[in-house]
């Protein structure tokens, strides 16, 4: 299931997050998947950030696992993935104020009992909440760069499967 909320954060809030997401440094994108170039840049965001704390710590009873703000310049394109095998995904739209669809954009869910992609438009002040073991995609834009805020919520971390964590939490 796919939840979005519009008009997330107050105007002040969001104005602070876009100004952030403008002025930051980047490095080099992940992989989101083994063998996959990686795409865009990203920014790690402390879990003790001013920005981190504008979204809610907990999703669904599970805790946030990371956070991070990824930059996509025109004309990427990133590879479907999952982010993790249990949880959720949550993402927030820093963007213009109006969303020409011919600009493109927007993230694709696969919804697989349903066997069909949904698109989800890249509205700004936007947070978008759906299973974390979806395969999804943050296409880019035609002219201009996209700014996404990613957050996970999950007793995983990145690509750690459940027999990962089972082993971690023996030896933590």
């Amino acid at each position: 299931m796919i939840h979005i909320e519009h008009n997330y954060l107050t105007s002040e809030a969001y104005s602070f997050v876009e100004n952030y997401c403008l002025n930051v440094s980047y490095t080099y994108g992940k992989s989101d998947v083994v063998g996959q170039i990686p795409t865009g840049l990203v920014h790690e965001l402390d879990k003790e950030s001013e920005i981190v704390s504008y979204f809610p710590t907990l999703c669904h009873g599970l805790p946030m696992a990371e956070c991070s703000i990824n930059f996509f310049s025109p004309r990427e394109y990133p590879n479907f993935h999952c982010d993790h095998t249990s949880g959720y995904t949550c993402l927030f739209y820093i963007n213009k104020e109006s969303h020409d669809l011919n600009e493109g954009g927007c993230t694709e869910i696969y919804v697989e009992g349903e066997k069909c992609l949904t698109s989800v438009l890249p509205i700004r002040n936007s947070f978008v909440t759906f299973p974390a073991t979806n395969l999804h995609r943050a296409t880019s834009f035609k002219t201009q760069p996209r700014f996404t805020i990613a957050v996970s919520y999950t007793h995983l971390r990145a690509h750690e499967t459940s027999l990962h964590l089972v082993c971690r939490l023996l030896l933590e």
